[in-house]
Parts: C-alpha cells; structure tokens; sequence
C-alpha cells in the first residue's frame, strides 16, 4: 500500500553497530528517507520516521496502525505478518 507524505529533514539519521536490531519499514519512491530507499525505523514499541503522513490521502493507514498495535499488545505477532 502506498501511504501519501511529505518529509522535512532537519537532522540526518546516525547508524551505530549496537543500532544492528532497527528494521527500516517503508520503502521511499520520492524524497530521501533515510537513505534514499527505505524510512520509518521500528523497534520494541517505537515508529520513527522522516514523512510525515497525510491522513487524508492515506485513510487507511490508521486502521492498519491501530491493528497492528493491537496485535503487538495481545503478544501474539505472528498474526501482523
């Protein structure tokens, strides 16, 4: 699914070995993300991303937040995948 956003960069992300466990989760077709191919870092109970989502053009993307943080909640992450 496409989710719709525009990005500010006012800081650039540094990546240390310990930082080994961060997954980047969204694929960038314009701008620059974090490395001009992926952004939006998860780990443990954290999203941080450069774009900044338009909800309006991208309606279903909190109803996909909402589950999938309900999944992680219920322990159960195999269901998310």
């Amino acid at each position: 699914e496409i989710i719709k956003g525009h990005e500010f960069h006012y800081s650039r992300a540094l990546f240390l070995e310990a930082d080994q466990e961060l997954t980047a989760v969204l694929k960038v077709l314009r701008g620059k993300g974090l490395d001009s191919t992926s952004d939006g870092l998860c780990k443990k109970n954290l999203f941080a991303t450069y774009t900044h989502i338009h909800a309006r053009g991208t309606p279903s993307w909190a109803r996909g937040l909402v589950k999938v943080a309900l999944i992680q909640k219920s322990g159960d992450s195999s269901k998310g995948k």
